[in-house]
């Protein structure tokens, strides 16, 4: 596969998207009869009749998970095409992860850097002053979610098949979502971005995990959530239970632990023994 950290579009590039791609293709609206957004069964089934093969973002979380289950319903399994964005490709716990839900679903999940990798790496995030110039001598690019959209429809040779891209988001997760949701409904057409348990609560993602049997990952334990981020909520319970994860990190960003040490929980980085 083509390595999207070479692959990505230079920065400045702007790296415009071709039209026919990622650009709107049909002049319907998943809206029902009553004028509202359609329910996620109807949604799911209207994407289904404009692509045969869906990307899903899979980020090993709970609602990602609930997904993958939702696709399947509409979808062959080896249509669907989920990918992991890390913050790191060397932490275990997420790697072992990943590993199961490939057995559990038994379909490959690419794995690729998340832009906030570059984001993190060319704002100095976590980084002592003398990484910088090497950082910022590397021009590190600037891309966004559709560039990893084009790039791994093209990657997977599905270009000709215009897949859809679905994520986990729920309009119960939040008031603030719920209002998203309610205004510009459960896609983003522009991107070909949909929401198949747009309309599920809390209860029927537990429902999906039970009756599959599907199991959760570690990151529950850790967090109460998925891990997707660098702050002490990450990072001090990755320190304590997987000494060796969070090596991996501090070799991505030497200045990790600076925020446990802000709250007085360690000592500073450059002291720990």
């Amino acid at each position: 596969m083509t390595d999207l950290w070479d692959a990505v579009p230079e920065a400045g590039s702007g790296h415009d998207l071709e039209p026919g791609w990622l650009g709107w293709v049909s002049d319907e609206r998943p809206i029902g009869p009553d004028g509202t957004w359609l329910p996620s069964a109807g949604l799911c089934e209207w994407v289904r009749e404009e692509t045969d093969h869906v990307l899903l973002g899979f980020s090993a979380g709970k609602d990602s998970i609930a997904t993958w289950h939702r696709l399947l319903e509409y979808w062959p399994a080896e249509n669907i095409h989920p990918y992991h964005l890390y913050l790191s490709p060397h932490i275990g716990f997420v790697n072992r992860s990943l590993d199961y839900y490939e057995r559990e679903f038994n379909r490959p999940i690419v794995r690729l850097p998340n832009r906030s990798v570059f984001r993190f790496l060319n704002d100095g995030v976590f980084q002592p002053p003398s990484n910088l110039p090497v950082i910022w001598g590397a021009n590190f690019p600037d891309f966004s979610y559709p560039d990893i959209y084009e790039l791994l429809t093209e990657d997977l040779g599905l270009e000709e098949e215009m897949p859809w891209v679905a994520h986990g988001v729920r309009a119960a997760d939040s008031p603030m979502r719920r209002m998203l949701l309610n205004k510009h409904g459960p896609w983003r057409p522009n991107e070909r971005v949909f929401y198949p348990i747009h309309d599920y609560y809390v209860a029927d993602v537990r429902r999906v995990l039970t009756e599959t049997g599907t199991k959760l990952p570690v990151d529950y334990r850790l967090f109460g959530r998925s891990f997707d981020g660098l702050d002490h909520r990450f990072t001090k319970p990755i320190h304590d239970t997987f000494p060796e994860d969070y090596r991996a990190l501090e070799a991505l960003y030497p200045l990790v632990g600076l925020d446990s040490w802000r709250r007085g929980e360690s000592e500073p980085p450059d002291e720990r023994s």
